[in-house]
């Protein structure tokens, strides 16, 4: 598999980033959304994450939901990227 190349300098908004947090924001001032946990990836490549744990939230039902979302970007990651039989017959190849 060829890697695509891409200009990470281009500082054209992701629409659907965009309309993510908007929803979430709406959400959040609703008083729906009160918890969160986050992966920003910036510009120039750079990653960061942070959290904002609302009192009345279940640490317990979080850490699980950080396990579910590292497996789905793993496996992601793995079929979009990965070199495997598996990731290639997932593709279509």
């Amino acid at each position: 598999m060829t890697a695509q190349l891409h200009d990470i300098k281009d500082k054209i908004p992701n629409p659907a980033t965009v309309a993510a947090l908007e929803r979430l924001l709406e959400q959040a001032r609703q008083g729906e959304v009160r918890t969160i946990a986050y992966i920003l990836g910036y510009d120039d490549d750079a990653f960061t994450h942070g959290w904002v744990i609302d009192a009345r939230s279940s640490p317990r039902r979080l850490l699980g939901q950080s396990a579910l979302l590292n497996f789905d970007l793993l496996t992601d990651v793995a079929i979009r990227d990965g070199d495997t039989r598996f990731a290639g017959a997932v593709r279509g190849e």
